[in-house]
C-alpha cells in the first residue's frame, strides 16, 4: 500500500512539474503596452471617437456605473445631411465631452464644420464648474470624411478646431487629431 502511495505521488509531482514548464511565460513576447492611445483609425463601425485636447489624450468612454452614452452619431439626410457627433468622458475625475455639426453632401471628402443659430459648443469640461467652449464663426473646424457606408451606416473620419471662451482663464481650447469610426 506504501508503494503505490509512493507511486501516485511521484506520478502527481511529475505531472505538475511538467504543466509548470508549459505554462511558462514565452521570455521573446512583447511586455503589453497599457498606455491609453488614440483609437485606431477604421471603417469597421467600431464605435471609436478620441482625439487630443490642448495636447491631453481624450478617448470617450464611460464607467460601469453612470448611464452616460460615451458616444453619440446620427446622420440625417432629410434635414440637409446634417451629421451630429458627440464624444463624452466620464470616471472618477473626469467629466466632459466634444461635439460637432457638419453637413455631408457627398459623402467621403473635406467639409467645414458648421455653427446652427448664433453659437455651437464644442467641447463642455464639468471639472470644477462648468466651462463651455465655443466654435469659431470664421473657423469652426475641419472635418474629413475617410469612408461612408448608408447601407451599414457606418461613418469614419478625422476631425480638428479651435474653440474659445473669453471667460475663462484657458480661453483658447485646440482639438487636433481627432478621429471616429461610428454606427449611426
Amino acid at each position: 500500500m506504501k508503494q503505490l502511495l509512493l507511486m501516485c505521488l511521484c506520478f502527481s509531482m511529475a505531472t505538475i512539474n511538467t504543466a509548470c514548464h508549459k505554462i511558462k511565460a514565452n521570455p521573446e513576447e512583447e511586455p503589453i503596452d497599457l498606455t491609453p492611445k488614440l483609437p485606431q483609425a477604421t471603417h469597421t463601425g467600431a464605435n471609436t471617437f478620441g482625439c487630443y485636447i490642448n495636447g491631453a489624450l481624450f478617448v470617450a468612454q464611460s464607467n460601469n456605473y453612470n448611464k452616460v452614452i460615451p458616444i453619440y452619431c446620427s446622420y440625417n439626410k432629410i434635414s440637409e445631411n446634417e451629421l451630429r457627433i458627440q464624444g463624452s468622458r466620464l470616471n472618477d475625475s473626469v467629466r466632459d465631452n466634444v461635439s460637432f455639426i457638419a453637413f455631408i453632401d457627398k459623402g467621403a471628402g473635406a467639409y467645414e464644420m458648421d455653427i446652427i443659430g448664433d453659437v455651437h459648443i464644442g467641447y463642455i469640461n464639468f471639472v470644477n464648474g462648468y466651462h463651455e467652449y465655443y466654435q469659431l464663426e470664421n473657423n469652426p473646424g475641419k472635418l474629413t470624411v475617410t469612408f461612408m457606408d448608408t447601407v451599414n451606416r457606418i461613418i469614419s473620419g478625422n476631425f480638428q478646431m479651435q474653440l474659445y471662451n473669453e471667460d475663462y482663464p484657458i480661453k483658447i481650447v485646440s482639438i487636433t487629431d481627432g478621429r471616429f469610426d461610428l454606427k449611426y
